[in-house]
């Protein structure tokens, strides 16, 4: 999770169920079963491509659906709930309701380690407190994942596709693999302790997971592969990231193996975005499909956002990621458009499923051998995937194609010319039948295509009545939409082949505070030798702190993007009085936990707070007595709550975040406004805040027909204070769709106007 895509790679060589332990004959369920080609659901091969969209980025359940729409449209039939929770808006029904409604199958990937980009890799602060270590066998890290499992695997069990519900593949762990200090490449799992996956297999077993089991290595060492041993998945996995995080010259060769699941969906925001962009899904997917990729899936597809103090420090609080659908649920990156393509026309493609890939070739196929062709033979159709040789190529190249074909050896084109393939970029190529016909290309690119003569002469484009063809423009393609109307349960809308149309004691942790800022007040009684305090912090990459004596404002750390703790000596402007009660504060940013990649690390148990700190003129640290909070910005009084303008404790001023603060210290800013947008329209709307601009709202947290409470904590590290330059309410776009609101989460007045 992590930020790119992972890909998935499943080696499956006959039909298998899952059994029993206690009778190795008897399937525990023979729903979802695979073979070497695909897994197949009640029977029927299913390409399961899929994206990952996680419920706690979109905290918002009257949206899932709408995601879920949008998914299904790719053509895509699977999502990965990923990493979860079970209270409030993370309840799981609602999630798992609105896949079958939407008709996704879902792969369940609950961890306990996630990874992610999420604070710890997902385990909670209080993991930092037990003494053995992470990710192993230890008793006291096993028992502390004991109820965890237990509750979700619960969750996860009912949702199975055996009980009706949309989960047909299961992932324990994420990731488990790599050993800090491996001496080569190939001995990065050197300290791999396997009872420890057998041990988490088993958990989730017992909480009654009877779908296959899966696995993502994050290299493909083969470990945890079938019938190596006792802790063995299902099928294998493993994930890559065959592209770099500035350019294209940073490109690694993709794995070429079946199936692929986790593969790069976005690495960044804006820029990223664009090197992840519909050129890059034209090129790496498609060479994925040069190995029959029956099972792939993009992390991300809706990447969302890291509120409520989520994520770690080496990252935003938007999660976009350049996902084919945008943070705010908008589908307007062409990314999107290009992969409903490359799916739809899978999809449709039926054959694909059972092709034989070749090995890929320079030269073979065509006449130049600058370009590589792959070759998927099926048994009446063949596929071929064209590309550069070198994939960061600008350059377009010009060929003419060879294939074999029921017609005999035919050169493309055979009306004169040259075929065109633009730098990164990928063609696809495919002979056999099909009653409907959707041909598109590039622009300045010349295309060809012929048709059996026993069709007659086709009189308009739109052809006969045994075949229909469109030719478009790529850009107009995008507007083609391949419709799946209801079947009979229990195939409802999911993807099927049989549709017709297819150091010091003051670690925050130890005190229960994992996350946001915390504050801590260090009472002493001076000796009038006090000149200076030295403080050692740790907050993770750019967090900052700040430190008064009393109501003096003595300096701060304000922080930087390469530094994740920091020493600094603070001299008190005066001398202090002998005798006199003076209280030091210190409030300190936790930007989130450290990840926990490596295997034979604790880094998540990397402390946050202060770790050490000196008081000049005191032989004994104990000569300072600490009290320590959490949740600053009025949390703990309830001021980020609606309502909380009418406390008379607050003691409000009036005071907009533009006028700010005039000195160092930290401010809560407060309002409320209403919104009435018209009925039936899904507006997602941005709030512009901070060096991130802009930070998406989801209806659901912010009311659409109503009164909202918004509050800002501004905290200012500089003398002369801090504002913000301007905040406002965007509305990003203005969509008339079949988004609708579940009645169930409407008002009565809402109701109405709807009726």
């Amino acid at each position: 999770m992590m930020l790119p895509w992972h890909l998935f790679c499943m080696l499956l060589l006959f039909t298998r169920h899952v059994f029993s332990a206690e009778d190795p004959e008897k399937p525990l369920q023979d729903i979802v079963t695979w073979d070497g080609y695909s897994i197949l659901v009640r029977g029927e091969r299913i390409l399961f491509f899929s994206g990952e969209f996680h419920p706690f980025r979109l905290p918002s359940p009257g949206l899932w659906l709408n995601v879920f729409q949008k998914i299904r449209g790719l053509g895509y039939s699977g999502g990965e709930p990923g990493h979860v929770r079970t209270e409030g808006v993370f309840a799981l029904d609602g999630f798992f309701n609105a896949a079958s409604q939407a008709g996704i199958y879902l792969l369940a990937r609950p961890g306990p380690y996630i990874n992610a980009e999420v604070s710890g890799g997902g385990f909670p602060g209080w993991i930092q407190r037990i003494e053995g270590n992470v990710r192993t066998t230890d008793p006291s890290f096993l028992n502390a994942t004991k109820n965890y499992i237990a509750t979700i695997g619960e969750f996860i069990s009912k949702a199975q596709i055996t009980n009706g519900g949309p989960v047909i593949l299961f992932q324990p762990e994420d990731e488990y693999l790599v050993c800090e200090g491996a001496p080569s490449d190939e001995e990065l799992n050197f300290c791999l302790e396997k009872d420890y996956m057998a041990a988490i297999e088993q958990q989730f077993k017992h909480a009654g997971i009877f779908v296959p089991f899966v696995n993502n290595d994050a290299v493909a060492l083969g470990d945890w592969a079938p019938r190596t041993s006792k802790r063995a998945v299902d099928i294998y996995g493993f994930d890559n990231y065959p592209f770099g995080p500035e350019n294209w010259t940073q490109i690694t060769d993709p794995l070429t193996q079946y199936n692929f699941s986790q593969h790069q969906g976005g690495t960044g925001v804006d820029v990223c975005a664009e090197m992840v962009s519909n050129i890059f899904a034209r090129v790496f997917y498609k060479i994925n499909y040069g190995s029959r990729t029956t099972i792939f899936n993009l992390y991300m597809i809706l990447g969302g956002t890291k509120s409520g103090n989520l994520g770690y420090s080496s990252g935003y609080t938007s999660y976009d990621v350049g996902a084919a659908i945008i943070e705010d649920r908008q589908v307007t990156r062409e990314k999107y458009s290009e992969i409903k393509l490359e799916a739809q026309f899978l999809q449709a493609s039926s054959a694909y499923i059972t092709s034989e890939p070749h090995s890929p070739c320079s030269g073979c196929y065509k006449n130049i051998s600058a370009l590589m062709t792959t070759r998927l033979q099926g048994e009446s159709t063949n596929f071929y995937i064209i590309r550069h040789s070198n994939y960061i190529v600008t350059q377009s190249t010009s060929y003419e194609w060879q294939a074999d074909t029921s017609q005999g050896n035919i050169t493309v084109p055979q009306l004169g010319g040259s075929l065109t393939l633009h730098g990164r970029d990928s063609n696809s190529m495919r002979h056999g039948s099909k009653s409907v016909l959707v041909l598109y290309g590039g622009e300045d690119e010349t295309n060809e295509f012929t048709v059996d003569s026993s069709l007659g002469n086709a009189t308009t484009i739109g052809g006969s009545n045994h075949l229909d063809v469109y030719l478009l423009w790529r850009n107009e393609a995008y507007q083609y939409w391949v419709m799946d109307l209801p079947a009979p349960e229990p195939l409802g809308l999911h993807a099927s082949p049989s549709r017709t149309n297819s150091s010091v004691i003051v670690k925050a942790g130890d005190y229960g505070y994992h996350a946001g800022s915390v504050l801590y007040r260090g009472h002493f009684t001076a000796n009038g030798e006090e000149k200076f305090l030295y403080l050692s912090t740790q907050g993770c990459y750019a967090y900052g702190h700040s430190v008064w004596l009393n109501s003096t404002y003595l300096g701060s750390w304000q922080g930087n993007p390469a530094i994740q703790n920091y020493n600094q000596t603070l001299h008190f402007p005066q001398s202090l009085q002998g005798d006199e009660h003076y209280v030091l504060t210190i409030l300190i940013d936790n930007l989130g936990l450290d990840l926990n990649f490596d295997l034979n690390t604790n880094t998540m148990k990397s402390p946050r707070g202060f770790l050490d700190y000196d008081l000049s003129g005191y032989n004994s640290k104990s000569d300072v007595s600490w009290k320590i909070t959490g949740s600053l910005g009025g949390e703990q009084q309830g001021y980020h709550l609606p309502g909380a303008l009418n406390s008379t404790k607050a003691e409000w001023q009036t005071r907009t975040p533009q006028e700010g603060l005039s000195a160092a210290g930290v401010g809560l800013f407060a309002t409320t406004f209403s919104l009435d947008y018209p009925q039936g329209y899904d507006i997602p709307t941005m709030n512009n805040i901070g060096p991130q601009t802009e930070y998406p709202i989801p209806e659901g947290i912010l009311n659409h027909h109503g009164e909202n409470y918004l509050a800002i904590t501004l905290w200012a590290l500089e003398d002369n204070g801090a504002k913000l330059d301007g905040i406002e309410l965007q509305s990003k776009a203005v969509v008339q769709s079949g988004y609708r609101k579940s009645l169930g989460r409407l008002t009565h007045l809402e109701k109405e106007h709807i009726e």
